[in-house]
């Protein structure tokens, strides 16, 4: 494994130890705000081609974490900006065959991240300082934009989580890849969407 700074080794060790624990937590916090999860079951599993590295591109239209365990969709800009509600539909209904999954999923098995696991998303990129977009490249070395990543279309702005503001409903919360900020905004404004499933 190539060496990391010593922050985002520390944050990459606590990440991989506590992968299965952060989708437990993550589920449990989904269920406490009262989103529905839906269990994984002919999806593909996560990959690890065991370079170290922290994104894995699997080959069917997903790139593995490896670091939080996340499934998420290669292309970041499948279906272009909509509201919260038109999201929250439109990643519960994709499957493989749309957007160049051949994963074997089905309709259910993805979602979209929740506020938490998309600041664990981000964190290493803060730490090292990346914007426009705040992600690391495939080795979580480097930023996005000076590196190799498996990803395509990742928008520099604003996408949507699936965490609602419990004092306003009627906002759900953001997260901005400009500069790895959370905000919020009304569930009827439109931001991009980019849906992620747990790994099995």
């Amino acid at each position: 494994m190539r060496p990391r700074p010593p922050a985002a080794r520390t944050f990459l060790l606590a990440g991989r130890i506590g992968a299965g624990l952060l989708a437990v937590l993550c589920a449990v916090s989904a269920v406490e705000a009262g989103e529905g999860l839906v269990a994984l079951t002919t999806a593909a599993a996560s990959c690890d081609d065991g370079s170290g590295d922290r994104y894995v591109d699997c080959g069917n239209g997903t790139v593995t974490d490896t670091q939080t365990g996340l499934i998420w969709l290669k292309n970041a800009n499948c279906f272009g900006a909509l509201s919260w509600r038109d999201a929250m539909a439109t990643v519960s209904g994709l499957a493989s065959g749309d957007c160049g999954l051949t994963d074997d999923s089905a309709p259910g098995d993805w979602r979209l991240a929740s506020l938490g696991e998309w600041q664990a998303t981000v964190a290493d990129a803060i730490l090292l300082s990346c914007v426009s977009p705040t992600l690391t490249d495939d080795t979580g070395l480097l930023c996005l934009a000076a590196g190799v990543t498996s990803f395509t279309n990742v928008q520099s702005s604003v996408y949507w989580t699936a965490s609602t503001v419990a004092a306003t409903p009627g906002n759900a919360r953001t997260l901005t890849l400009v500069s790895g900020a959370a905000g919020m905004t009304s569930k009827n404004n439109t931001s991009f969407l980019w849906p992620v499933r747990f790994g099995q």
